[in-house]
């Protein structure tokens, strides 16, 4: 048996500090306190009585630098200075900055911008000594094997002595606002974040491990000797098969630090809405174009990308909506569209086609002081109502539950109903 307990508190005050030429400074400042406690057994069960203490202070600064000109909302630019300092009783301290700022220069353009660095501990779940992951023994894929399967001994869980993420990341935008073309705006955002020790497993599927052996060599142990697999395998595995089999290959899995995580990519933003005597009718579109997600498992291991592979980043994603409304009246419709990629996990590599789903809302509220359907709302909600599938992936994995999918990008869940009935009451 574990208990888990923890205790928190913060404070925080915020407010104009004075004004000047261009405006009122504005000051927030705070601080946070926090306790976790572990004590019972651990899943290794031992003995386990261990806390976690982090103290945290932070404060942001914005800072009107030029007003905007008589009479419009152009040629004001704004300032942002924000830190944050925490510190933890098992991995240290840490001051993390960040500075932004926005520009409109006319009416039709507004340029913004931020730049900043940022820390994570691992979980405290994970920060035990002496925990210990737990392995598997079975068939993976394997593209050097005739018959495309082998006998493998897999690692899971957490690495032991994992370290704090960290990260750097900047972005640039502009927003279009024309004025010739009213309630029409469109914004773009470069973005390039740059992770440092990320804790994730170094591929999403152990069982597709040796699909990519020349990017992930350093953990993939081909013919091992039986010392090398009495080494790692401590205990019976959680499939019940014990380490005394012609286990072809070890596989190690398990959460750690990647060396270096870093992605580049565009969002944007469409949105344009026209009132007319019939409604309301309002149409957006968000899209992402992920130009890179370069990975590098460990300082000399080499850099691979991961957009559009099985499990990671598709290049593109898109989610466009159209709705109108009148009165108590709301009708929306959605398509989400993810773009093709590739499955390199089978051989030779095949194409798995793009996922087209379509989202339906119908919505009613009921306005009034009185009577029984006074402040209600009826929502009906359809998702994927073409009832889409999702597109063929070679793979297997019954205790996760994929068959045939990739979880990563797409769901096995058909067409779903809902209905929402909400009563108010007072005020």
């Amino acid at each position: 048996m574990n208990v888990f307990t923890t205790a928190s508190t913060n404070v925080i005050a915020d407010g104009p500090l004075f004004d000047w030429r261009a405006g009122a400074i504005r000051l927030a400042v705070g601080g946070e306190f926090r306790h976790e406690h572990s004590a019972g057994t651990n899943i290794a069960e031992l003995p386990e009585d261990r806390e976690r203490l982090i103290r945290s202070g932070f404060f942001e600064l914005a800072v009107p630098v030029v007003a905007p000109h008589e009479g419009s909302t152009f040629g004001r630019l704004n300032l942002s200075l924000a830190g944050r300092y925490d510190s933890y009783s098992d991995v240290g301290g840490t001051f993390n900055p960040k500075v932004g700022f926005s520009w409109r220069p006319s009416a039709l353009v507004k340029l913004r911008g931020n730049w900043g660095t940022s820390f994570l501990a691992p979980p405290f779940f994970w920060s035990n000594r002496d925990q210990v992951g737990d392995t598997w023994i079975g068939d993976v894929v394997d593209p050097r094997s005739p018959t495309r399967q082998t006998f493998a001994l897999q690692l899971w869980g957490p690495l032991p002595d994992l370290k704090p993420e960290t990260a750097r990341a900047w972005n640039a935008g502009v927003d279009l606002t024309p004025p010739a073309i009213r309630n029409f705006s469109v914004s773009l955002t470069y973005f390039d974040i740059d992770y440092r020790g990320k804790i994730q497993p170094p591929h999403p599927d152990p069982d597709l491990f040796l699909t990519q052996e020349a990017q992930l060599a350093s953990l993939i142990t081909r013919n091992p000797t039986q010392a090398q697999i009495d080494a790692v395998c401590k205990k019976p595995s959680i499939n019940g098969e014990n380490c005394n089999q012609p286990i072809a290959v070890i596989i190690d899995g398990r959460f750690r630090n990647i060396a270096r995580l870093k992605t580049r990519g565009v969002d944007t933003v469409l949105d344009y809405f026209l009132d007319t005597a019939r409604g309301k009718v309002t149409f957006s579109l968000n899209g992402t174009y992920t130009i890179d997600q370069r990975q590098q498992i460990t300082p000399t291991a080499p850099v691979f990308d991961l957009v559009d592979t099985v499990g990671n980043q598709t290049s593109l994603r898109l989610v466009g909506s159209l709705s109108w409304s009148l009165k108590g009246w709301t009708v929306q419709s959605t398509m989400n569209y993810t773009g093709a990629y590739r499955d390199p996990g089978s051989a030779p590599a095949r194409k798995v086609d793009s996922w087209t789903t379509v989202d339906v809302n119908i919505g009613y509220r009921a306005a009034g002081d009185s009577g029984w359907l006074a402040n209600t709302q009826f929502n009906l909600g359809i998702n994927n109502a073409l009832d889409q599938r999702p597109p063929f992936v070679n793979q297997f994995d019954l205790p996760s539950g994929t068959l045939g999918y990739d979880p990563a990008n797409a769901s096995l869940l058909g067409r779903q109903v809902s209905l929402q009935v909400v009563k108010r009451w007072g005020q």
